[in-house]
């Protein structure tokens, strides 16, 4: 007698779990279903804008060519960093700006050719570069005709919304205006 309610309690499990297994396998098949149609509109709307994305993509929108050297600014980074131990302590903030320097001919770039920069912000304070680096793209496998270049200032002003970076680079000077930092 209690090996049959074992039995029928067992068996009752086991369709409980069957009829939970078919009816999730049921709403997910409804759900592709669903989806269906999604990939057709997904693919109309991604050839109707083929070709800004040819012109634009990974493009930044602050960037200038000047006798075949384009400059692109990537990104302007601000980084927070205070250090404190039992016997120092102090503020290593910084904010940078990085660049994408290419010979759009594909000649060769030697790693020579930054000379100065520095940035106006919004509020007419001026920050000179404590740091530079101009390094190779890919450093891997460099390709020779891309550069990054990496600029670091000190802090700027927590009032200021946007910055001008004037750069000068093989002899011409580069001008990025406005460009936001919060």
């Amino acid at each position: 007698m209690n090996n049959i309610k074992k039995f029928k309690r067992s068996l009752l499990i086991i369709f409980i779990i069957l009829f939970l297994f078919v009816t999730i396998s049921y709403f997910m098949l409804l759900s592709k279903i669903s989806l269906l149609g999604t990939a057709e509109y997904l693919s109309a709307s991604y050839i109707s804008n083929e070709e800004d994305m040819k012109n634009k993509y990974g493009r930044s929108e602050y960037e200038q060519t000047i006798n075949d050297i384009r400059i692109d600014v990537e990104k302007i980074t601000t980084e927070l960093y205070f250090i404190t131990y039992s016997w120092m302590s102090g503020n290593l903030t910084y904010n940078a700006i990085t660049l994408n320097v290419e010979d759009i001919n594909k000649n060769p770039l030697n790693l020579t050719n930054y000379q100065s920069s520095y940035v106006i912000d919004n509020l007419g304070n001026k920050y000179f570069p404590m740091y530079y680096k101009e390094s190779p793209y890919p450093p891997d496998d460099p390709l020779g005709y891309k550069n990054v270049l990496f600029i670091k200032f000190w802090p700027f002003d927590s009032k200021a919304d946007t910055v001008t970076l004037y750069l000068q680079y093989g002899n011409e000077e580069y001008i990025f205006c406005n460009m936001p930092i919060r």
